[in-house]
């Protein structure tokens, strides 16, 4: 797909916006609308765009879910037509010089927590977050974006058995220590994957990322090398305590177990100190577009959370450098 091109007779390609190993983003202009939109491709149709579009599909209405606008293949390409987002979190927390302010880094979070709540709650585990998949959208409201190896852990009703011995999926930087052991994953993989990424926004890169190129296990075996044997204080040292206690938390979740959004929220935003903590995002919830059917496995989601304003979710993140 070149640029200067016109597609399908109807989008005029205006730039690459981004490209990895099986498709692309690029910007384009509905001819006849004139109107602006995001536009991903598979190469050769050997990309997840088919199956990204019918996840995208199911999770259509959902704040901070990108809207879908085509889905399409032709004789070299899978395409999926969608609205046109801002920047990932990946490429502000370069323009901020590597970090972002605590205020900043948790309101992002909590945004996030509320995405994580709202797919997990259709039976869907992203697999695969980082700050490239977080990108701004309108009011500043995070979008979760890319859900190429997104996969279903409930099943008719009811959460997926125990799997282990499965291929590793997703980025070894974030990956949760159970992928890295070939755990098939499911919500708690997510919720430890955005701890990860909670110190990383906080000191600009965490100490096993790669600086070289290597083949892709010898990769992943120095990322869980020093993962899973470095103290976590250590790794905290530089982060609010809550930090160090969410990443406890998601490690110590089990296989089945539904995580206690609500708690997590309510912790990560006493990091806020000095800076009073707006109840309304701490307290809000994503709504729900159907219930899912699971067993109960964990009494953390009963954890009771006192003097909390049930109020309307605020929407703006505040990106300020942090010095």
């Amino acid at each position: 797909m070149q640029e200067g091109t016109l597609f399908m007779e109807k989008y005029f390609i205006e730039g690459l916006l981004g490209s990895g190993g099986f498709g692309s983003v690029h910007k384009t202009i509905e001819v006849k609308s004139n109107r602006t939109f995001a536009i991903k491709v598979d190469k050769k149709r050997r990309g997840n765009v088919k199956q990204e579009s019918v996840i995208l599909q199911e999770l259509q209405g959902g704040e901070g879910i990108p809207k879908i606008y085509e889905v399409g293949e032709t004789e070299e390409f899978t395409y999926m037509v969608m609205e046109l987002l801002g920047p990932s979190l990946s490429k502000l927390q370069k323009q901020q010089g590597g970090r972002f302010s605590v205020d900043t880094i948790v309101t992002v979070l909590i945004q996030a927590l509320n995405r994580l709540e709202y797919i997990h709650s259709f039976g869907i585990a992203h697999r695969d977050l980082k700050p490239q998949q977080f990108l701004l959208g309108n009011e500043n409201i995070l979008f979760l974006v890319d859900y190429g190896l997104a996969r279903k852990f409930m099943v008719m009703g009811a959460h997926i058995p125990y799997q282990s011995n499965c291929s590793r999926a997703g980025n070894s930087t974030y990956a949760s220590l159970s992928n890295h052991l070939g755990i098939h994953q499911t919500r708690r993989d997510d919720i430890e994957s955005l701890s990860y990424m909670a110190v990383s926004l906080m000191i600009g890169r965490l100490p096993w990322q790669q600086t070289v190129k290597l083949n892709s296990s010898t990769k992943w075996n120095n990322v869980y090398q020093i993962k899973s044997t470095i103290p976590l204080q250590e790794l905290c040292q530089q982060c609010p305590k809550e930090f160090l206690s969410f990443i406890r938390y998601a490690r110590a979740l089990d296989f089945h177990e539904e995580p206690d959004y609500e708690y997590l929220r309510h912790m990560l935003s006493n990091a806020r100190n000095p800076v009073e903590v707006p109840a309304e995002v701490v307290r809000h919830k994503p709504k729900r577009k159907k219930n899912v059917k699971e067993e109960s496995s964990s009494d953390s989601s009963n954890l009771e959370l006192k003097n909390v304003q049930d109020i309307k979710n605020r929407k703006i993140i505040v990106l300020t450098k942090s010095k």
